[in-house]
């Protein structure tokens, strides 16, 4: 097996031969990512299923001409219609569920809207699952019963990149198609990651933010979500990566990271703590909109010159954006349309309209044509587009849009 095809430890051996042989056959038609989840998942869909049909029709045939009895060709018949309804479901036979990151967060609605929107309008049924808290339990308990429910699909977005691979290694095994939205698992886990935003184009976006509203020096703080949640730590790491590599912020000085676990009044308090602690900060950046609301209301609550940047929603942010608000400008994208393209692109992979291997692309809906690549942990990866700028000359129309 080759060293860089990648079975996260889970094939038995007999599975280790049929991907071996899907691997090279993608290699022969010039794909980088091979793993087991979107090699295993597109063929015994797609090919596998046509061979099958192909070898009972060959072998009932061959019966015939040999004389075989009644009962045997009736049996024969009988696997042969047995395989294809087997693998043939109408839409409205299909359930798609969305687990999103937690309840009460107005960002994780919209996203679970759009992606509902498109399945339903697929003629399927959508599950919007919203656990009760940001924790990586909450959604284990809500993917469970998704599996026992037998849907076809999960979306998730992930509180944790790596407490989920036991519960979504058995949904697998179930024969559930596993994508991910918004925040990555580990790639062995998951056919495809829609990723809102490249990774080290947002951390350079907000960093750039920092460094401008600071005047290129001084102190400024991040106030984040989860330390567990995948996106989050991400971007973090590429912002300090940045500084590290980069002339241009050395004279910019981080001095704390912070963690509301995106929940409104933990985040106040930790913004409140933070400008206690720092009488000097210039910045608060905040690339989460439950934070960046929090620190702009602690902060115009504050005699403080400290300003606030980072991803916030237009329609929670309205009061905090303008010249002499706390926010100059902010960043989003269309949390509703990420959520579409995670519902277009899973239903080409069910449908064998996408594999999740690099290269390979597909059209979703009136958003366009998208092409996966490669992302950084060596997994598969579309990204849904740009950042959207908001500031007090657009915001009065974003603030209707989300």
């Amino acid at each position: 097996m080759p060293a860089f095809f990648s079975d996260g430890g889970m094939l038995k051996e007999s599975e280790k031969i049929e991907a071996f042989v899907y691997f090279w056959l993608f290699k022969l038609a010039g794909s980088k990512i091979c793993r087991y989840n979107n090699l295993v998942f597109y063929f015994r869909r797609h090919l596998m299923k046509k061979v099958v049909c192909i070898l009972v029709f060959l072998i009932a045939f061959s019966f015939l001409l040999t004389g075989c009895s009644k009962k045997q060709e009736t049996k024969s018949e009988s696997i042969e219609t047995e395989t294809s309804v087997a693998t043939v479901k109408k839409p409205e036979e299909m359930v798609y569920a969305i687990v999103t990151k937690s309840e009460g967060n107005r960002y994780n609605e919209l996203e679970a809207e759009g992606y509902q929107k498109v399945i339903e309008e697929f003629g399927a049924t959508c599950i919007v699952a919203h656990p009760k808290s940001t924790t990586a339990m909450e959604q284990v308990r809500l993917i469970e019963k998704l599996i026992e429910e037998d849907v076809d699909a999960i979306t998730v977005a992930a509180n944790d990149a790596d407490a989920l691979d036991d519960v979504l290694k058995k949904a697998q095994e179930e024969g559930i198609l596993i994508t991910t939205v918004d925040s990555n698992v580990n790639p062995d886990y998951t056919s495809l990651f829609i990723n809102q935003v490249d990774t080290k184009t947002l951390a350079q976006t907000l960093l750039d933010a920092v460094y401008d509203i600071s005047g290129g020096s001084g102190q400024w703080a991040i106030l984040s979500a989860s330390s567990m949640a995948p996106n989050q730590t991400a971007w973090i790491k590429q912002m300090k990566d940045l500084m590290k590599e980069d002339e241009k912020y050395k004279k910019l000085d981080l001095v704390e990271i912070a963690y509301g676990d995106d929940l409104d009044q933990l985040s106040k308090n930790q913004a409140t703590a933070i400008l206690q602690t720092y009488q000097d900060l210039k910045v608060i950046c905040a690339p989460t909109t439950v934070g960046c609301r929090a620190a702009a209301e602690v902060v115009a609550d504050t005699e403080t010159k400290c300003l606030v940047t980072g991803l916030g929603l237009p329609s929670e942010m309205d009061d905090y954006i303008a010249d002499e608000g706390p926010c100059p400008y902010m960043y989003i994208w269309d949390s509703e349309q990420v959520g579409e393209l995670a519902a277009y692109a899973t239903l080409a992979l069910m449908k064998d309209e996408l594999v999740g291997m690099e290269g390979h692309s597909f059209t979703a809906g009136d958003l366009g044509k998208f092409t996966v690549q490669e992302n950084e942990d060596g997994g598969a990866e579309i990204v849904a587009g740009m950042l959207l700028r908001i500031n007090k000359n657009n915001i009065d129309h974003w603030k209707n849009v989300m």
